[in-house]
């Protein structure tokens, strides 16, 4: 039966997708319980998981879940289900293994009716096992969104908005792009549609973005860096009117997995990544010292040393 217009649809959406994430799902549960901002629902996608999963959150009292169900295509597909599936006026983001607070959803709500922007940014806690620090968003009003993006002063990440459900039309998300998958999503996005952002730089931090050791993010195998590779392709050919930054901005990503790669000391995966980034030298414009701390391994100390400073601002 067709859904009339007499029927009342929440005022947002909340995304989560999951792949096998039984353990995490019992804690999630609890802090949907306990949000402070009641006109919600939630589209919960599982993709494909193999542990339980699907017979826990059939079985969860919370009446707010819907439940999606698909084939393991990866977080992009997953992610583009979810938002198909919204009916609110505005969608969040949410992953199964991150934390937030009971006004998480209040407050991105507050902060999109203030603005009355497209699409709201706010801060988030990074936490890793060494570290939480709170990503601030300094004042980006007048950049350009797809450069912010490129250039790594933005993040991007889903966690850290709010926006209106109409802007996630269109083929936003391509099936198999597992990493920066958020940030291929925000440049379509802004190529298609005329969007209004706004950095709210002092509103509180609600969620905790948490780096899970197995997440894709951090694992530096042979897989994994092909999967990259894969995202880089795809960002570079949406960046047509930014080749530049685009070619940047691959060149960094796939920088910084070999340096953490070297960390690692997988000697298979820095021999094939050694061989990858040098075999595309004219693409990346590698510079002669550049090619230099690639062929030496010198590009891990840089990493590490940032790592020591990110460890020093330890949050208590």
């Amino acid at each position: 039966m067709f859904e009339t217009e007499t029927v009342k649809r929440p005022e947002v959406s909340l995304v989560i997708t999951n792949f096998n994430g039984r353990k995490f799902l019992p804690k999630i549960i609890k802090m949907l319980e306990a949000q402070t901002y009641q006109d919600f629902e939630v589209v919960f996608v599982d993709d494909g998981s193999r542990d339980d999963s699907v017979n826990f959150m059939e079985n969860v009292s919370f009446d707010k879940i819907v439940l999606k169900k698909q084939e393991n295509k990866g977080v992009a597909s997953a992610k583009r289900v979810g938002v198909l599936a919204s009916r609110g006026k505005y969608v969040m983001f949410a992953d199964v293994d991150d934390e937030f607070e009971p006004k998480f959803i209040e407050t991105y709500v507050e902060a999109i009716k203030i603005s009355r922007a497209d699409v709201v940014f706010l801060p988030v806690y990074e936490v890793t096992a060494n570290h939480k620090i709170r990503v601030e968003l300094p004042d980006f009003s007048g950049f350009n969104f797809s450069t912010l993006l490129l250039t790594g002063r933005l993040q991007g990440w889903f966690c850290q908005s709010i926006s209106y459900r109409q802007l996630w039309t269109g083929d936003l998300f391509t099936d198999g792009i597992n990493y920066a998958e958020d940030l291929l999503a925000w440049i379509r996005m802004s190529k298609r549609n005329q969007i209004s952002v706004f950095f709210d730089t002092k509103a509180p931090s609600m969620y905790s973005y948490i780096h899970q050791e197995e997440s894709i993010t951090r694992t530096f195998t042979i897989q994994a860096f092909e999967s990259q590779w894969k995202s880089v392709q795809s960002i570079m050919q949406e960046c047509t009117s930014d080749v530049e930054n685009g070619r940047k901005f691959g060149k960094n990503l796939l920088l910084y997995f070999y340096a953490q790669s070297l960390i690692q000391r997988d000697s298979e995966v820095i021999k094939w990544v050694e061989g990858f980034l040098l075999s595309r030298t004219a693409l990346f414009k590698f510079s002669f010292l550049e090619k230099i701390r690639i062929k030496f391994k010198l590009f891990s100390i840089r990493t590490r040393f940032r790592n020591i400073l990110m460890e020093w601002k330890i949050i208590k």
